[in-house]
């Protein structure tokens, strides 16, 4: 079946998901109805849909540069680890049980079928499905139970297109390397590369990039992408009396947390910047609330087991609480209201001693659409367009040749 490109990498933090949602930008502009995809993601970074399902935040941001909404199919399995050995699986949106790295591998064959059939049911409903790889599909040890690298591109037959950071350095050898440690079968999916956040004169990777192409026998044009990340700072500021805001972890800010659940380290004492006490419970909360606050409307996502209990006077703030110069909430996302944010912005500008004036016209939404546009403008202006859709319509080029060693005696 035609119509979808897996995305994957020599390493995690490539940039397969900035470059899973410039692609999805890219089509979608063009007219085609796009879906984002990702069949295992392991991140305690997650989002809940409009029906109260979990998934990657990545796959919900990549949904808003296809402009579709984000759905549970978008991200079937979810692993959120809760501590070295052990995560809480996720699947089609709803937590199912908590696994350590031996068990999962009983249910890797049944996590296949429950992606493969998310991704068809996606491949029925869109002309194209940009799906994302996790991590490197050349950690060999990991091949026999992958699900979300070559593991989904052999069962869903998925042509591959793997980037690598040249920031990391040594990025043709990694690209290389990748490609030449996968099983002859695996490497016949394989058919081209990116190189991100290259930056300077593109000749200077002409003969790089022209030896790649005679080594592996893959797609002849490279593109050279540029990195768009934001760093989050988070301050430790409760000590001097500065302005502190807790989301949806919050709870840590608290005077106390009992968790037996997803730690499993009982009652420990928290850091005693809000007076909030936390049980946690073994139902997962997951919903979208909505309210108001400074007089502005405010909505938000959660999801947490914690359920807090605020000491008897304590000011409420977004169902969780406040002092002087602390908040806490479990509501995910409510600085993306515009009104709120400037009203909070300012108070907390107010108590810092600040002169600052919040801008009156900053439009959150607008402003994330411009830069999923800058994205597809990064797709649409360095990557050969032409080939990607060589690829996404008629799947990999038959003939692809092996690259030893994976293709040698030994190996075969």
């Amino acid at each position: 079946m035609p119509g979808a490109l897996l995305v994957a990498g020599t390493t995690s933090d490539a940039g397969k998901s900035v470059l899973a949602a410039g692609l999805c930008r890219w089509l979608a502009r063009r007219g085609v109805r796009v879906a984002p995809f990702k069949a295992q993601n392991m991140s305690l970074n997650s989002f809940v849909t409009a029906d109260g399902a979990e998934i990657g935040r990545a796959q919900a941001m990549q949904a808003a540069a296809a402009g579709v909404a984000p759905d549970a199919r978008m991200n079937p399995v979810l692993l959120k680890p809760g501590s070295d050995r052990r995560s809480q699986v996720v699947v089609l949106g709803r937590p199912e049980a908590e696994i350590d790295a031996a068990e999962y591998r009983q249910h890797a064959a049944q996590l296949l079928d429950v992606a493969t059939d998310s991704l068809a049911r996606l491949r029925r409903e869109y002309e194209v499905v940009i799906c994302e790889g996790a991590g490197s599909p050349a950690e060999i040890n990991l091949r026999a139970t992958d699900i979300a690298n070559m593991g989904l591109a052999r069962a869903a037959r998925l042509p591959v297109i793997v980037v690598g950071d040249i920031d990391r350095g040594g990025v043709f050898a990694a690209l290389h390397g990748t490609l030449a440690l996968l099983e002859p079968a695996d490497q016949a999916l394989v058919a081209g590369f990116v190189i991100n956040k290259f930056r300077g004169a593109p000749e200077l990777l002409v003969p790089g990039v022209r030896m790649l192409q005679e080594l592996t026998g893959r797609v002849a044009d490279l593109a050279w992408l540029r990195d768009n990340s934001m760093a989050e700072v988070i301050a430790a500021r409760a000590a001097k009396g500065l302005p502190v805001l807790g989301i949806g972890s919050y709870q840590m800010l608290g005077r106390e947390i009992d968790d037996e659940v997803e730690s499993g380290a009982g009652r420990v004492a928290g850091l005693g910047v809000l007076p909030v006490r936390v049980a946690f419970g073994a139902p997962k909360r997951l919903g979208r609330p909505a309210g108001s606050c400074y007089g502005a409307d405010v909505a938000g996502y959660e999801i947490h087991h914690g359920i807090a209990t605020l000491d008897p006077g304590a000011e409420p703030f977004l169902d969780g609480c406040r002092t002087v110069a602390a908040w806490g909430t479990s509501w995910h996302g409510t600085l993306e209201s515009d009104a709120f944010r400037r009203a909070f912005l300012t108070e907390v500008a107010a108590l810092t001693g600040r002169d600052f004036t919040v801008a009156p016209d900053t439009d959150f939404a607008a402003l994330r659409q411009a830069r999923l546009d800058t994205l597809g403008d990064l797709v649409a202006g360095h990557l050969d367009t032409a080939a990607l859709e060589r690829l996404i319509d008629g799947g990999p080029p038959p003939g692809l040749p092996v690259v030893w060693p994976a293709g040698s005696r030994a190996m075969s």
